[in-house]
């Protein structure tokens, strides 16, 4: 019978998913997943190889996640809830204007240590931005106290709602 274990650990500031034998012999076995927050992981039955767990997308709400682990090599992910959608006042804010978060490793000098970062460019296909050829956007830099203190690449509509109107975000 088939042993197998299902953890997250961290790759460019986003949870991964690995599935493992525990029978030995392999590596843990990256699981292609478009979850780039996973947490709180629950068995529902080892029987039927289910589990739940809560996972954000860079563009979605967070939703309660089903996971089917027929074998290492056979995984479905089933939605149970989503969160609801954000409202301002009683407009609900579109999902055109979501920045993808993307990965950056910095040098910093001089040191000339890595520094990584997480880029959100300002994005909004109604806006153009300055008129002004080769002008940089403002950007807001959000300092934490990474590694243990990282930022999420979840979906956070007040990074949106700064990269919707022109501004670049660093976290």
């Amino acid at each position: 019978m088939e042993k197998i274990a299902l953890f997250t650990a961290l790759k460019d500031g986003r949870d991964v998913l690995y599935l493992v034998d525990l029978n030995g012999g392999a590596q843990p076995k990256p699981v292609n997943s478009p979850f780039v927050v996973i947490d709180n992981i629950r068995t529902v039955s080892l029987d039927r190889g289910e589990i739940v767990f809560t996972g954000q997308k860079t563009n979605e709400q967070e939703a309660i996640i089903q996971c089917s682990i027929a074998s290492l090599a056979n995984l479905e992910f089933t939605v149970l809830k989503v969160a609801a959608p954000v409202k301002v006042g009683e407009v609900q804010l579109p999902s055109e204007i979501i920045s993808e978060p993307q990965s950056i490793t910095l040098e910093v000098q001089p040191i000339k240590a890595p520094l990584h970062v997480v880029y959100y460019p300002p994005f909004n296909p109604k806006y153009a931005g300055s008129s002004i050829a080769g002008e940089r956007p403002p950007c807001i830099v959000n300092v934490h106290g990474g590694p243990t203190g990282l930022a999420s690449q979840g979906l956070t509509w007040g990074k949106q709602y700064f990269t919707s109107r022109g501004w670049a975000w660093y976290a």
